[in-house]
């Protein structure tokens, strides 16, 4: 087999033609993995994943590579690739026992001060009725905000706690 380069624009393509020569290793180069992150061949089943529909070398990714480019990816990134738009299978696992954690909050003054002014209106000041009243629009405005703003909280609070139990793997996309 031998590579022939033609010029096309300013990309140079190489065209392959089979001059019937064995390749020597041709069959072997098949069955050989490529991780689209860090490069790396092997063969082995375990530690691979294919998290797409990507073919050609974007086909395997070494699982720790994944997870690891995962944590760092941005928000759409996680959800789906940004080559085929195939969204990843994620499952929902239950972690041994042994490494169940205490969450980790990072709760700041102003988080703690939150949660108490939370637990003053609503326990207190019957926060039911305190939404109910005729206010001006602006008052309105802000306190849709700012409940939004407390969902965003515990929606991230109870992620954090969920975590400490469950953990978040993607499986194959075949």
């Amino acid at each position: 087999m031998r590579l022939e380069s033609m010029k096309h624009d300013n990309w140079e393509v190489y065209e392959s033609l089979d001059d019937g020569s064995d390749g020597g290793n041709q069959f072997s180069r098949t069955n050989m993995k490529i991780c689209r992150f860090c490069y790396v061949e092997g063969s082995d089943e375990r530690g691979w994943l294919r998290p797409c529909k990507c073919s050609g070398s974007m086909l395997w990714v070494h699982k720790q590579c994944f997870n690891s480019w995962l944590g760092k990816a941005s928000g759409r990134s996680r959800i789906q690739c940004q080559i085929c738009r195939f969204r990843y299978k994620k499952v929902l696992l239950l972690k041994p026992w042994k490494e169940w954690c205490l969450p980790d909050f990072h709760l700041s003054f102003v988080d703690v001060l939150e949660l108490l002014f939370d637990a003053f209106f609503i326990y207190r000041m019957k926060f039911v009725h305190t939404i109910n009243k005729p206010t001006s629009i602006v008052i309105r405005i802000l306190r849709t905000s700012y409940i939004f703003h407390r969902f965003g909280f515990y929606v991230r609070a109870f992620s954090a706690v969920a975590s400490s139990f469950f953990s978040v793997v993607i499986i194959d996309a075949v």
